[in-house]
């Protein structure tokens, strides 16, 4: 009886205590990744975010492995990577806007940056940026992919720079010297002349150079050549200035009048010509090293040819976060690991474009071979001419209905004199910068 009733209390006794026990709450670890992997185990989802890209085989494979490795640092934390063609990417951004479902994360071009902005679905990067201390003198900036209302709106992610890529396996089959950061539009001339090859029926097999209607191409030139197609300020044209109607002169010329590039319509379309071979230069930028580098011959990047002045067209691709974003921390983590030194050396490695951070752009991760002469991409930064991205930027400079490829495409095809086609586009844009 004794031991019957010893254990009736011992159970009167513990009962209570265990049910304490069990509505007592268990605090969490400290920080980081214990911390969410505490939270999973307990059965609590991880936070997901969107990324809006780009489509394409190259963004897609870094961004993926970008989401990896931040996803190993953050358990807690899934990316959900969302792909758009370019063509259709801002389309896009547009509905999402409208809608209140944009991605938490998302690239943003300078031409877009312009018109997107003003609409509010930004948010102010600023305080995250001075609380993290980011430094932006650290990356490649372009104001105008970044800044609205004196505000930080966007971070760069990273650089789109023009060079001079170069296939040397011709060059040296013709025995023509590689080209240098000395090279002049005359030795380019030279050496696109001593590359070109004529074939049984006198047309060309082979071009030496491939002079592009194409914005990159001509923005570096008339930069080269001190010149401009804006002024300063944006508010009026100088495309019909002396040093850019030079400028466009010699890259027609290099077509119609010294026969070394293909005109439009001599190549076939949709094809790389410098990847199959056909010119033997190009003006490209250094997005496009990463689909080059299984190109069957060898090829480098020098600085582009110079010619009052070093010159090269650049521009950024930036990372912004919705305003409306109902996982703004969750966003910030994933913008601050892609610009870390771990997010950018990712890029690094697969040559997908220049890295932004100076530093990684600068290291072996990004410079060393193949291709030869990466360092191209990162000294012509310094003297680099940005696209001098207006709201109307899209009226002036980009599409086929454009002011400028309205008036140029002619120009190329050799039927309209470089001097009349420049003044017709210089009215024209200035009446779309006055609003009228």
């Amino acid at each position: 009886m004794k031991a019957r009733w010893f254990l009736f209390l011992l159970v009167v006794l513990l009962v209570p205590a265990l049910a304490a026990c069990t509505a007592m709450p268990v605090a969490a670890p400290a920080g980081g990744a214990a911390a969410s992997e505490s939270t999973q185990a307990a059965g609590t989802q991880p936070t997901t975010i969107r990324w809006g890209i780009y489509a394409d085989p190259g963004r897609q494979a870094v961004a993926e492995k970008q989401v990896a490795a931040f996803k190993a640092m953050h358990p807690d934390i899934d990316v959900k990577i969302e792909a758009a063609p370019f063509a259709e990417y801002y389309d896009k951004m547009s509905a999402q806007i409208a809608s209140g479902t944009l991605y938490d994360v998302f690239m943003m071009s300078g031409a877009n940056f312009q018109n997107f902005a003003p609409k509010g679905a930004f948010e102010d990067l600023t305080p995250y940026l001075q609380k993290a201390k980011i430094a932006l003198d650290d990356y490649t900036m372009e104001p105008e992919n970044s800044t609205y209302d004196n505000k930080i709106m966007a971070v760069p992610y990273e650089l789109d720079i023009q060079a001079l890529f170069y296939n040397k396996d011709l060059f040296d089959k013709a025995g023509v010297a590689y080209p240098t950061a000395d090279w002049t539009w005359d030795d380019l001339l030279a050496a696109a002349q001593a590359l070109t090859v004529k074939g049984d029926q006198g047309n060309n097999q082979q071009w030496g150079f491939y002079s592009q209607n194409l914005y990159p191409s001509y923005v570096s030139f008339i930069a080269e050549n001190g010149g401009s197609v804006l002024s300063e300020d944006r508010t009026h044209c100088t495309l019909n200035s002396p040093e850019a109607i030079e400028a466009i002169q010699f890259m027609v010329d290099l077509i119609h009048k010294y026969g070394v590039s293909p005109a439009p319509g001599d190549l076939p379309e949709g094809v790389d010509p410098f990847q199959t071979g056909a010119v033997a230069m190009t003006v490209d930028g250094s997005y496009s090293v990463n689909p080059k580098l299984e190109a069957g011959f060898n090829w480098g990047v020098a600085p582009l040819p110079k010619q009052k002045q070093p010159g090269a067209a650049y521009w950024t691709q930036a990372i912004a976060m919705h305003s409306g974003s109902a996982n703004k921390d969750a966003a910030w983590a994933f913008i601050q690991f892609l610009l870390s030194d771990d997010g950018q050396k990712i890029m690094a490695e697969t040559k997908m474009a220049a890295p932004s951070k100076k530093e990684i752009a600068s290291s072996d991760v990004y410079l060393s071979a193949p291709p030869e002469g990466m360092a191209a991409f990162v000294d012509s930064y310094k003297f680099g001419q940005t696209l001098q991205f207006t709201p109307q930027w899209f009226q002036i400079m980009a599409g086929s209905t454009s002011a400028i490829a309205r008036e140029f495409d002619p120009v190329w095809l050799g039927q309209t004199p470089v001097e009349d086609a420049v003044n017709r586009a210089c009215q024209e844009i200035d009446k779309i910068l006055a609003g009228s």
